[in-house]
């Protein structure tokens, strides 16, 4: 017996009535591809029961109240709303969705219902549709909030995350950006709190976006401890969001005239070194700004102002000492400071020739009590005129600068020097207020700021949800299915709970059904070799990105790192199946002098060492803290500590004895190599392919491997107890089922169903062989290590910079390095190295060092140039305008010549010019 039943009550439906449903393993395997909606047009008699059922809606005079809280039923029938419907046959629920009512036919004084029946398949995926993890909705509010796990950027936080519960939040590991290559002069590394990024935990990107749609999950393999050490490192810049923006801003606006010529009579004479005026040489003025709160603001209490109340009409009468200024509230912040002043001069006796100076942006260094000129603009006032003359000008200054906590920014304005005759405070002429020689006034103006914004610094507030990559959730749940060959199941006893597994661990939670007796054999039975169903080539990839090291691989081999290959053999097929997710790979490389072994993620471009760039979304495992020897130096604000141990992170769990890799396969070439720091290197064939996909492609390819298509009886006790886990065994043999087709509750009869065989699953034995010992692991060959060139005893990084000569040695991280000769070295993180000569050492973290014509040197500081054999004296870059250079003493070095019509000229012959640009030189 089979009814519908709507909101509880039965429907009255006329015989004969049926539709029918399929289900299918491919919604196991493919949930983003489910079908979460269908259809079916059913007609039903105006019975008695039917019509009490709709709310006697047929009848046009009857009008009743809606109530939401109550079943969509009888007299609070509303066909705008939709009232859930159950298929059940035989005691047993098939099918569960809505129905709506579409039309009441009537013909004469009999009349139908004609309602539509909407099944839904609850898909997590049409829930998060093409939402992206960074998006927002129409509120402007994120989809996915994480600022429980917000943080400020801090060696405390970042060391604490190393040891903290892994899965859950965030992590600091050891990536190298691109941001900076400093090394001690031992040659061991420095990273800067700064250099770090954080990583978010992807099963903490897993559970977000489940809450998001409202569903659960049950998962042995979410809860595993390799699913939990899976990470998502931020891969752009770390930037200032801009609701950290606002609370940093402030402008403060003149409201009253400054008097900067003041009189010695006017008592305090002085109000402060850099304050108002300087009394050793009265050269100096703060100027004053005194509104922030009605035509200025202050969101953050940033601006301090004098609050006295001032007379316009005099001169300033209080000590502005740290008042007037910015004071950086940071541990170190980047701003653009802004001013626009009106300077007012006034001449009241005779005078000749030009009044002039600067206005200054001066940033105050709290902790060395020094004084900075960030930036500075110039005035001048022709005072040879009239007694009586008033002149206006208005100066605009902009700068950036760094600040660190307590530090004070302002605004002053520098005039003329007393040895001209010309300063501010006139004491030569105080008989009277009127009379003062030139009176020297800032009569409006403005101060303000404006966060620089594409850079985060140390005690920075970082909002991990402004940071997320621009995917869609869904291609993040889809990547990691296909990473790990997941199946997904609807908890039969909750609709928005997901089962979740790896495949194998899918199938080995079901058990067995005998379906011999239910097979119809007076019927076709079809048995086809499942190869002629199947591809000739399996690939299972990464995506390609555009940094350092990936395009180097792809590059060299036309392909994704780390992508596996499988092609079978089968002679009359040829497609190929490509699986591709949307992680990119992320090689690992030596972070030499060392046995630390991590990914660097850096611009293409290395013809000026290592840039930061934009990076497409990575996927990482978490390996902890893995010993480092020799050390490293972790720099912050307060300090410098040397730890010998490292957050590690790439692709292997762990570089030196790997054993599992989150990489499809064994890549063709690898970027590291053992030193004396790592001792013997291994890897692993324990990757994505063998330990996840491996026995699904030899089942589907296998030659004795076949698909059953038959029909079943099938009842709807089987339906309902219907588990694709399941072994359906049929005349003593074992298939899985992959289909069951039109299966119809509403009338007695066959259904179709497709299986397939199983083969027998062999577990995998991984193995592990040294790294450079050649050969195959298991069906793949052990990749060569391609960290350097060796030709006629040269040693070097390739595409890092050229080399010619013999037996010259040059460190894995040096970048931008020319070297022609022989025996030469150059030391780990140097950059923009030049050699010409024999036997010459460059130690390692140096940059710019030029030797030309020099032999057996060697150089331990940065910026030195060698030419014959004599350090030179260098000059600085000219840059535009004319501009005269002599070198006029042997061992001077002119590097750059840029623009401009410029004179060089050099008395001796180690004296060098070694580019000119632009201009007429």
């Amino acid at each position: 017996m089979v009814e519908v039943r709507i909101e509880g009550r039965r429907l009255d439906v006329f015989e004969g009535f049926d539709f029918s449903f399929n289900y299918g393993v491919a919604d196991i395997r493919n949930p983003e591809k489910r079908s979460t909606e269908y259809s079916k047009t059913i007609k039903c008699p105006a019975t008695k029961s039917n019509d009490a059922l709709f709310g006697h809606i047929y009848d046009v005079n009857i009008s009743n109240n809606y109530n939401a809280n109550t079943s969509n039923i009888n007299v609070n029938f509303n066909p705008n709303k939709k009232a859930e419907a159950r298929v059940i046959a035989d005691g047993v629920e098939v099918m569960a969705g809505v129905v709506q009512l579409r039309k009441v036919i009537q013909k004469g004084h009999a009349y139908t219902y004609e309602v539509v029946f909407i099944g839904k398949l609850l898909n997590i995926f049409s829930k998060i549709a093409d939402k992206e993890l960074s998006g927002k909705d129409e509120n402007g509010l994120r989809y996915l909030d994480f600022s429980e796990y917000d943080h400020y950027l801090t060696y405390t936080n970042q060391v604490n995350s190393w040891t903290a519960t892994i899965g859950e939040g965030y992590v600091y590991p050891l990536i190298d950006w691109g941001t900076s290559s400093f090394y001690t002069s031992s040659g061991e590394r420095i990273y800067d709190v700064k250099d770090f990024r954080p990583a978010i935990y992807v099963k903490t990107l897993i559970d977000k976006i489940f809450d998001f749609a409202g569903f659960s999950y049950t998962s042995n393999f979410f809860d595993s401890t390799t699913f939990k050490s899976l990470i998502a490192p931020v891969t752009k810049k770390l930037n200032l969001p801009q609701n950290q923006v606002e609370p940093r801003q402030f402008k403060a606006v003149k409201s009253l005239p400054q008097i900067m010529s003041r009189f010695p009579s006017i008592s305090p004479n002085t109000f402060g070194n850099e304050q108002i005026f300087n009394p050793s040489t009265g050269e100096m003025a703060k100027l004053c700004f005194e509104d922030d709160s009605v035509l200025g603001f202050d969101n953050n209490n940033q601006y301090r102002v004098l609050y006295n109340s001032l007379n316009p009409f005099l001169p300033y009468t209080y000590d502005a000492t740290n008042n007037y200024i910015f004071v950086c509230q940071q541990p170190l912040r980047y701003d653009t400071f802004k001013s626009s002043i009106d300077i007012q001069v006034t001449k009241n006796a005779t005078l000749s020739g030009v009044f002039e100076g600067t206005v200054d942006v001066v940033r105050r260094v709290n902790a060395s009590q020094t004084i900075e000129v960030v930036a500075e603009t110039s005035f001048s006032f022709d005072i040879s005129g009239a007694i009586g003359q008033t002149q206006t000008q208005t100066v605009y200054v902009e700068g950036d600068t760094f600040s660190e906590n307590n530090d004070q920014v302002y605004i002053r304005l520098n005039s003329d020097p007393q040895a001209n005759g010309y300063k501010p405070d006139f004491r030569n002429s105080a008989s009277g207020l009127g009379n003062v020689a030139l009176d020297v006034r800032c009569t409006g103006g403005y101060f303000e700021n404006e966060p620089i914004t594409d850079e985060l610094f140390e005690g920075d507030l970082v909002t991990l949800s402004d940071h997320l990559p621009d995917i869609e959730m869904s291609e993040l749940l889809t990547s990691v299915f296909k990473m790990f060959n997941l199946y997904i199941e609807v908890d039969p006893d909750n609709e928005n709970n997901l089962l979740i597994e790896t495949r194998d661990d899918f199938y080995k939670a079901g058990g067995t059904k005998d379906w011999t007796y239910k097979l119809a054999r007076d019927k076709n039975i079809n048995l086809e070799p499942l190869g002629v169903l199947t591809d000739r080539e399996y690939i299972y990839t990464y995506s390609e990105d555009g940094d350092y090291y990936n395009e180097r691989y792809q590059n060299n081999r036309g392909h994704a790192y780390g992508r596996s290959r499988i092609e079978i053999d089968n002679d009359f097929v040829q497609s190929t199946k490509e699986v591709e997710v949307i992680f990119s790979p992320s090689p690992l490389v030596n972070d030499d002098p060392s046995n630390r072994i991590i990914p660097k993620i850096y611009d293409a471009d290395m013809e000026e060492g290592a840039k930061p760039t934009d990076a497409n979304i990575r996927i990482l495992y978490y390996g902890g803290l893995l010993t480092s020897d020799p050390v490293w130096h972790h720099k912050s604000i307060t300090g410098d500590t040397q730890r010998a141990t490292y957050p590690y992170a790439g692709h292997w769990d762990n570089p030196l004895t790997p054993t599992l890799d989150i990489n499809f396969g064994l890549p063709y070439e690898i970027y590291y190599q053992s030193n004396s720091y790592t001792g013997t290197l291994q890897v692993t064939n324990a990757n994505l392919y063998n330990l996840y996909h491996r026995n699904y492609i030899n089942e589907v390819t296998d030659k004795d491997s076949k698909v059953m298509t038959a029909l079943f009886y099938l009842e709807p006790t089987d339906i309902n107890i219907l588990d694709f886990r399941d072994q359906i065994v049929i005349d003593n043999s074992y298939w899985r089922l992959n289909r069951v087709m039109n299966y119809n509750p509403f009338k007695e009869g066959l259904t179709k169903v497709e299986l397939i065989k199983i083969k027998e699953p062999v577990t995998f034995q991984d193995g592990i062989k040294s790294l450079n010992s050649g050969g195959y692991l298991g069906h793949e060959r052990l990749p060569n290590p391609s960290t350097e060139i060796k030709t006629n005893g040269n040693k070097y990084p390739p595409f890092q910079g050229k080399v010619s000569g013999r037996e010259n040695s040059i460190g894995q991280s040096v970048t931008a390095f020319k070297v022609v000769g022989s025996n030469n070295t150059i030391g780990e993180g140097s950059k923009n190295v030049t050699i010409l000569g024999d036997g010459n050492e460059v130690k390692g973290g140096l940059h710019n060092v030029q030797l030309i014509n020099t032999n057996g040197v060697k150089i331990t500081k940065s910026n030195t140039t060698f030419v014959n054999g004599k350090e030179q004296e260098n000059r600085d870059i000219l840059e535009g305008g004319e501009n005269t250079v002599r070198a006029l003493n042997g061992g001077t070095n002119i590097f750059t010549v840029d623009g401009g019509e410029d004179i060089v000229q050099t008395q001796f012959s180690d004296s060098a010019i070694y580019i000119i640009q632009g201009g007429e030189n």
